[in-house]
């Protein structure tokens, strides 16, 4: 039997010691990418779900002053604290999915160029009203349960599409 003169017949022998720190950081590098990537996901998943309770719960709002046992103080309350926590384009439209006029009422955080014919604004929210429903389920805004007098369309925060890309 002859005996190997020393060398080292496996990979980690022929690996400089530089090497294997290029190796190590790539490793490393890596580890830090996957992440960071994995974290952004779940930080959007977060956000999205906080979104969709705000609009639900600015939904059950309008229910609740449908009911008509409101008081004046409460109108303040619901209108002043939720509608401050929405920072995502909203559009509620009537019982037919249309959208109301006057747009710039119903709607929030969406630029509506009024220069254009309404007829032209509303096309506009039809077709962003579609986009939003593609990733999120519109919320039906009922009168005792039984009577739909609205939907809520939402759309994503300018957070949640950084965040995506």
């Amino acid at each position: 039997m002859k005996r190997n003169s020393g060398k080292r017949s496996n990979l980690a022998g022929t690996l400089s010691l530089s090497s294997k720190a290029k190796i190590i950081l790539l490793a490393l590098a890596f580890i830090i990418i996957v992440s960071t990537l994995w974290y952004t996901h779940d930080l959007v998943t977060q956000l999205s779900r906080k979104e969709k309770e705000i609009a639900g719960l600015y939904a059950r709002s309008f229910e609740y002053l449908a009911s008509g046992s409101v008081g004046d103080g409460e109108y303040n309350f619901l209108f002043n604290e939720i509608i401050k926590a929405i920072d995502f384009p909203v559009v509620m439209t009537d019982a037919k999915n249309e959208p109301i006029y006057p747009f710039r009422i119903y709607t929030k955080n969406i630029l509506i160029d009024t220069a254009l014919s309404k007829e032209k604004q509303r096309e506009y929210l039809k077709n962003l009203i579609q986009e939003m429903d593609e990733k999120h389920s519109p919320i039906r805004i009922t009168y005792q349960d039984t009577i739909v007098l609205n939907y809520l369309h939402y759309g994503e925060s300018d957070l949640i599409i950084k965040l995506r890309q």
